[in-house]
C-alpha cells in the first residue's frame, strides 16, 4: 500500500502532516517509506513461497509490534492523540498485532 504510494508520490506524506522539503526530502521518502516497505514485503513473500511461512509471520509480528510500541510512545511523548491519524492508526495496529499473535499462537 503506502510503500508503493510513497515511492511513486513522495508528496503523499502530507496526509501524515509530514513535508518532504526539496529533492533530498522527496528522495528520503521514496527510500525509507517506499523502497524499504516494498523490500520487506518482497522478503516476506520470498519466505512464504519457500516454506518459511511461520518465519515470515514472526518477522511481520516483530515489525508490527515495534511500530505499534513506537507509535504509542510517540503519541504520548509528542502529545499527538489529538491527531486524527493517530487515533485511527493505534487501534488498527493493535488489532493487527493481536491477530498476528493469535495466528502464531494457534500455529
Amino acid at each position: 500500500g503506502t510503500g508503493l504510494l510513497f515511492l511513486v508520490r513522495p508528496e503523499a506524506v502530507a496526509m501524515y502532516e509530514m513535508k518532504p522539503l526539496g529533492a533530498a526530502g522527496r528522495t528520503e521518502v521514496r527510500c525509507y517509506y517506499g523502497a524499504l516497505a516494498l523490500g520487506l514485503a518482497g522478503f516476506i513473500a520470498y519466505l512464504g513461497l519457500n516454506e518459511l511461512g511461520r518465519e515470515a509471520l514472526v518477522g511481520v509480528f516483530m515489525i508490527a509490534s515495534a511500530i505499534l510500541v513506537v507509535r504509542v510512545v510517540g503519541v504520548f511523548v509528542d502529545d499527538g492523540w489529538g491527531e486524527r491519524y493517530n487515533r485511527s492508526a493505534v487501534p488498527v495496529e493493535i488489532g493487527f498485532v493481536v491477530a498476528l499473535g493469535g495466528v502464531l499462537a494457534i500455529g
